[in-house]
């Protein structure tokens, strides 16, 4: 399980940034070599 979440939980907090402010960036096994996937929502949910 990717517990990566709880950190980042904490440096938002401890740096007080709006949400909607951040952009995460992360490898996905499900996107093919070469493309890039952008979604405005997180979640698993495919797009």
């Amino acid at each position: 399980m990717n517990l990566s979440g709880i950190p980042i939980r904490e440096f938002v907090n401890f740096f007080k940034i709006e949400h909607d402010k951040m952009i995460i960036i992360h490898d996905d096994v499900d996107v093919e070599v070469g493309k890039i996937k952008i979604r405005k929502q997180g979640g698993s949910r495919n797009s």
